[in-house]
């Protein structure tokens, strides 16, 4: 079978290839970091492009969230093969659609919310709420994110960010003029009651209207911040709670209308009121996810996210993997520097042969800046490994060993 993988990642090519699938050959197209100059893409003459140069496609397969999602489903759409509608993934990919769906089906664990124009005064508005947390109804990590606590910082936040803003969305404002049901379009943002609490990942697929949970993970943050440090799986948070957690997300993705896909939905969970509430659902797989699964589970999700593509049911083997724990880790800076150097191929070589488990992808090449690519608000992530362990300790002395050995250099 002929397999497309568009704005492919390290991980990406690193799992789909014929040695894991010899019955497939795969094709990459995109750029992976198009996110960072999107103002002169065109989603449209990308997927014309695509059909011309690949006369015989069997299935599209994205990691990417944007412009990658949107893509990958017209272009699915287009060519006749599996793929869920435009329309559902844009409810989902839309924060403010994707609430209003939310509240329809689980009103009891939806935060309060509106929206704000990055064109409109807001001087008038009377429904405003304070604090709240702002970000764009289509955004990136945390791209553009923060918490606002009265009118005056929400206005001097959309006057700073008005423009960034609006080139950033063109791609989705193109897709959302297609579709007239939609009649906010991506220049806004959602203004959300603050949530707190233990917050997850749960990585899962939807086959025939069949929604599947695959695992709960932590999401880790670096203290007093809204950067994540890590996702480590599988969740320390009681058994309880996570089978509720999975009654709410399949409740939610059942009704949304998404339908042959991956997806992983974010939770809080705030134990000093056994409350839960969904952050928001991405409908993609979570590219980091296939590594720690096939670590603990035994099962990696790109596997899951091949059958799905191809329209088959997937089979998920009850097997164990090589290690009780693992983890993504996401190191971070707190303020922008120059990326003087970064390890070489050859340290990298040395290093993966004392910890053959690890999986290291580096987010710069030396001269770049951190803020060269698209960052979380606040913080810049500058690599991302995958690790293993038979112990938390264990595995977090690991982390420390690996990055005591890495040779970065900012200034």
């Amino acid at each position: 079978m002929n397999i497309l993988v568009l704005f492919p990642n390290d991980y990406d090519t690193l799992f789909l290839n014929q040695k894991r699938f010899p019955e497939h050959q795969f094709f990459f197209e995109g750029e992976n970091n198009i996110t960072s100059h999107l103002e002169e893409f065109c989603i449209q003459s990308f997927i014309a492009k695509i059909k011309q140069k690949y006369p015989k496609i069997d299935a599209v397969i994205t990691s990417q969230d944007y412009p990658g999602i949107l893509a990958a489903t017209i272009l699915a759409g287009e060519i006749g093969i599996p793929a869920c509608t435009p329309e559902a993934t844009i409810t989902l990919q839309h924060k403010y659609y994707s609430r209003l769906t939310q509240c329809k089906h689980l009103p009891e664990d939806t935060p309060r919310f509106t929206v704000v124009s990055i064109d409109e005064n807001i001087s008038h508005r009377e429904d405003l709420f304070f604090p709240c947390f702002i970000k764009p109804v289509k955004a990136v990590f945390s791209f553009l994110t923060a918490q606002i606590d009265n009118k005056q910082q929400l206005q001097e936040f959309i006057d700073c960010h008005r423009e960034e803003l609006r080139a950033f969305s063109q791609p989705f404002n193109d897709i959302l003029a297609q579709y007239p049901q939609f009649t906010i379009d991506a220049n806004h943002f959602i203004l959300e009651e603050v949530l707190k609490g233990t917050q997850v990942t749960l990585d899962g697929f939807c086959h025939n209207g069949d929604v599947t949970i695959m695992g709960i993970v932590d999401s880790i943050m670096y203290p007093g911040t809204e950067s994540f440090r890590s996702f480590e799986y599988p969740s320390k948070l009681p058994k309880d709670v996570q089978q509720r957690m999975i009654t709410m997300a399949k409740t939610f993705v059942s009704n949304s209308g998404y339908n042959s896909g991956m997806f992983n939905l974010e939770m809080f969970y705030d134990s000093s009121t056994n409350k839960i509430d969904i952050i928001e659902v991405n409908p993609r797989i979570f590219f980091a996810a296939a590594d720690y699964f096939e670590k603990v589970q035994g099962v990696n999700t790109y596997e899951t996210c091949v059958d799905i593509a191809l329209g088959k049911k997937p089979h998920i083997p009850n097997i164990e993997g090589e290690f009780k724990v693992a983890a993504t880790f996401t190191p971070r800076l707190f303020e922008d520097k120059f990326v003087q150097r970064i390890p070489t191929a050859e340290e990298i070589a040395q290093l993966k042969k004392q910890f053959p488990d690890l999986i290291l992808k580096l987010e710069h090449k030396a001269g770049q800046r951190l803020s060269d690519t698209i960052q979380s608000s606040g913080s810049y992530k500058y690599a991302v490994l995958n690790l293993g362990a038979d112990s938390w300790q264990q595995l977090y002395d690991k982390y420390d060993q690996v990055m005591s050995m890495l040779n970065f250099e900012f200034i």
